[in-house]
């Protein structure tokens, strides 16, 4: 009689739901981004900033690689775009934005591969979701100009997953990606500060600060050949607390569906 119970009661009980592997869901959100991303920008073409690169950084001076764009390094940027000026012209404006979707996409694995060792695999999908579909921002997502800065965010991210293997091949790789982190736009900066508050943190880490000084020196000479492109006034340099803060409250809401 208990035995039958037991089957009885198991008979009555539902089947368990089994949920997909988070690394499945997360290729499936990445799939989904991508797809909405190039279907949403389907009829843009050429844009404003973008007719710099096309009409400007012509030739293959160092100033056609090096120059300043609003105070940001755009090598990066600037290769890319001579690439696909080679090799698929003006005429097709699809190539231009896969590259932007790609490294968008690489910033969200990124991301939940840094989170999940602090949150594990499930809690990781949330933040990758919110920089996934980014909100009021999604813009930004649409303009093939933008991979500077995507570059920086990827560069920076994978700079930091590299630290943390702790080792000398990490640390070669950290560096280089701090390098083509900076080569994006100067939203490297805030990476290399990240790094290196990352390297002090670690236990006898001092002797590894050639990880973001070799790239920092780099910067540096940069910016005194090619980035000043502004005065420092006392107005900037008293309004720039409050400019901070804008800029994270707009980063907050770009975030946030409206």
């Amino acid at each position: 009689m208990p035995d039958a119970a037991a089957a009885q009661s198991r008979r009555l009980r539902p089947p368990a739901v089994r949920l997909p592997p988070p690394g499945v869901v997360l290729a499936a959100l990445l799939l989904l981004a991508g797809a909405l991303i190039l279907y949403a920008g389907r009829h843009l073409t050429f844009f404003y900033d973008e007719w710099n690169f096309i009409l400007d950084r012509r030739g293959g001076s160092v100033d056609t690689y090096l120059g300043a764009h609003n105070g940001h390094p755009v090598l990066f940027a600037v290769i890319v775009y001579k690439l696909l000026f080679a090799t698929v012209g003006l005429s097709h404006y699809t190539p231009y934005r896969v590259v932007t979707v790609a490294l968008h996409l690489l910033c969200a694995a990124l991301l939940y591969a840094l989170v999940r060792r602090r949150l594990g695999p499930w809690l990781a999908l949330a933040p990758t979701t919110l920089l996934l579909f980014m909100g009021t921002a999604y813009e930004d997502l649409l303009w093939p100009f933008q991979i500077g800065l995507l570059a920086s965010v990827a560069g920076g991210l994978g700079a930091l997953l590299c630290l943390e293997r702790r080792d000398r091949r990490g640390d070669v790789a950290a560096a280089a990606l701090l390098l083509w982190s900076l080569t994006g736009s100067a939203v490297g900066v805030p990476f290399l500060v990240a790094c290196a508050v990352t390297l002090i943190a670690q236990r006898g880490a001092w002797s590894r600060l050639w990880v973001v000084a070799a790239p920092a020196a780099i910067f540096a000479l940069w910016y005194l050949g090619w980035g000043v492109s502004e005065q420092i006034t006392s107005d900037g340099v008293l309004g720039a607390p409050r400019y901070v803060a804008d800029a994270a409250a707009g980063a907050l809401a770009g975030i946030t569906p409206a």
